[in-house]
């Protein structure tokens, strides 16, 4: 505890994926929400205006084949022992199984192999690259979820790429490039979500990400700095449909913004 006898706590990010935000008011550190105001009242007068565009592209029907014969591993186990996975209790419940059961980390490897095939689906790329065509004059950050794919698409698109094994040097080196717009570009994974002071940038497109609202309201963070063109930002999502994407999209999302 802390002698402060008064103590304000204040965040754009309050909720957690693993609810440890309820700590604050069950441990009496700090008490309930007293007040907060969405990313939509804000824009505008704070914050640039914004759209948020979410995209959805077919997996090619070898990569279908893969996605439905791993993930159709992974949910035969989790329906055979009625996994209650809406619920943290239950998805900690089943990583405890794969700890001691080889199905069950059978399926823990089955359920890793589909995401990422959803994750690096092939026309999330064509996409991606109609997108930067459109955007060419932008400032645009293009978010993944691991290095090897913001690497691949560093090479693909020839883009700078900042990744946690990105050099601070190098990192410094490449924000003051973008700052400047001698790049308009650049691919990251997770390493630009928060913690590090990045120029303003206008569009945004996540090719993948985890259901974190957190992570999701950081991302959308990156491109509502005000600028003096005053145009709208714009944050794209892509996403492979009929897979766990579009529930990770929905989960994300809800109470970001609006209609969400």
């Amino acid at each position: 505890m802390t002698i402060a006898p008064y103590r304000l706590g204040l965040t754009a990010t309050y909720e957690r994926a693993d609810d440890a935000h309820e700590l604050l008011e069950d441990t009496g550190l700090i008490g309930p929400v007293v007040y907060e105001e969405a990313v939509d009242e804000l824009a505008g007068e704070y914050l640039s205006e914004y759209e948020t565009i979410h995209m959805q592209v077919e997996l090619t029907d070898d990569e279908r084949s893969w996605y439905d014969e791993e993930y159709g591993i992974y949910r035969e186990y989790v329906d055979t022992h009625e996994f209650d996975l809406w619920k943290a209790e239950g998805y900690q419940e089943f990583l405890a199984h794969t700890s001691y059961d080889s199905d069950g980390r059978r399926a823990l490897i089955a359920k890793q192999r589909a995401e990422e095939l959803a994750r690096t689906a092939t026309k999330k790329l064509d996409t991606l690259d109609t997108l930067l065509k459109r955007h060419h004059d932008d400032r645009t950050i293009i978010f993944t979820a691991n290095n090897d794919f913001a690497y691949e698409i560093s090479q693909e698109f020839i883009v700078p790429c900042i990744t946690h094994q990105t050099k601070t040097d190098e990192r410094t080196e490449i924000l003051e490039r973008f700052r400047t717009g001698e790049y308009s570009m650049l691919a990251t994974s997770q390493v630009l979500d928060e913690g590090i002071d990045v120029p303003a940038a206008n569009v945004g497109i996540i090719l993948s990400g985890s259901a974190s609202k957190r992570q999701y309201a950081q991302r959308l963070g990156r491109i509502l700095r005000p600028t003096d063109e005053r145009q709208p930002a714009r944050l794209y999502e892509i996403i492979a449909t009929d897979t766990m994407e579009n529930y990770v999209s929905q989960r994300r999302r809800e109470g970001v913004e609006a209609g969400a």
